[in-house]
């Protein structure tokens, strides 16, 4: 099993650790573990980048932890997502740094603005590749509107060459409860979900389309500056509605990492996420608590299906109120990710919050 260890060195402005702190935890990883790569990120303190890049040379690959349509916004101008209803879309503020702000995927300005970010800040510091954060809409933690969106008068013309009509899905949800309207007909992967009524169909067909060009021309722009690209993206059935199509944005990735979070009581968080949805919704769910075999069930139709290699993420930072994670459960997760045919894993989010047993835990099912 190959690993990638993923360190969050804190938001734009203020950070977490001192590079002294992060060198040694990275030393210990390494020692223990067969890493493959570190993401790290997105601090503007450069200096801890550059020492990390001096201390593991060129035989782990270094990438730039990178949020893409959220976060920008706290150090660049950003044009805000709009939703259906022409409010821009609520946020959800996890801690310090991270706002789960989400901006407009299709605004020129936006993607200059990225860019921007990382030619003034990490251009030259030596990453291999940029590991993209944030790529989706909002999700039903701000409620059934979050996902409706992007809707900005951008937005609303690439829909309408989608044969999207917004006027149309909003008088469905004027006529009916969100529950009804959001009915799911059929749900299989890779072909994902098929709602009942043809107009969600048509609209989350399109909200994915749209996201997809968008990425897609961002990573153009990345590999013109010759760097390596990494996606962050949801579990299968979520990504559908945040407007991600896993199997497509891996044919322009290097590895994406699938968050097969099943401790976070956070977004991306596999559990909080149906929660969310059940709220919205006004629904319920039989399946909230996933078990090690749907991970395997998961991660198997991944590593078929993808074009890149899929590196599924399992957090093992510990926090006491979203991540109550043990040795135990890290090491479940890695066995449902190598019965799944699964041969790398991303150990996240923070490996600065991995207690120490976590990580020697790893190393004892590594062999």
């Amino acid at each position: 099993m190959k690993y990638t260890v993923q360190f969050f060195t804190g938001g734009w402005k203020n950070p977490l650790y001192e590079k002294d702190v992060i060198l040694k935890r990275i030393i210990e990883v390494t020692q223990l573990l067969d890493v493959k790569r570190i993401i790290i990120g997105w601090n503007l303190e450069t200096e801890i980048y550059k020492e990390v890049k001096k201390a593991i040379g060129d035989e782990i690959e270094l990438y730039l932890w990178l949020p893409v349509f959220s976060e920008i916004g706290m150090v660049e101008e950003m044009k805000p997502a709009i939703d259906i209803y022409g409010k821009q879309v609520a946020a959800f503020h996890l801690q310090e740094g991270e706002s789960f702000t989400f901006y407009c995927p299709s605004a020129k300005e936006n993607h200059q603005s990225i860019l921007k970010v990382f030619d003034e800040n990490f251009k030259d510091i030596g990453f291999d590749g940029v590991f993209l954060d944030k790529i989706r809409s909002q999700s039903f933690v701000a409620g059934l509107s979050g996902v409706m969106s992007c809707c900005c008068h951008k937005c609303q013309e690439l829909f309408l060459k989608e044969g999207v009509e917004l006027d149309e899905i909003r008088q469905a949800l004027a006529k009916k409860s969100s529950g009804e309207v959001m009915a799911i007909a059929d749900y299989q992967e890779p072909r994902g979900i098929t709602f009942a009524d043809e107009k969600i169909q048509r609209f989350m067909r399109g909200k994915q389309e749209i996201l997809t060009r968008q990425l897609e021309s961002l990573v153009l722009s990345f590999r013109k500056r010759e760097l390596k690209i990494g996606m962050d993206v949801f579990y299968p059935f979520m990504s559908w509605y945040v407007g991600q199509n896993i199997y497509r944005l891996s044919q322009f990735a290097d590895f994406i990492k699938p968050m097969m979070y099943r401790k976070t009581w956070a977004p991306a968080g596999m559990s909080f996420e149906y929660h969310t949805m059940e709220e919205a919704l006004g629904c319920k769910f039989t399946h909230k608590e996933i078990s090690p075999q749907d991970l395997e069930a998961q991660v198997r139709v991944l590593v078929e299906h993808c074009d890149c290699a899929v590196a599924p993420g399992i957090e093992v930072n510990y926090d006491e109120k979203i991540a109550r994670t043990s040795e135990g459960y890290i090491q479940e997760s890695i066995r449902g990710v190598k019965s799944g045919g699964g041969k790398e894993v991303v150990l996240s989010w923070d490996l600065m919050k991995a207690p120490m047993e976590h990580l020697i835990g790893i190393s004892k099912e590594a062999g």
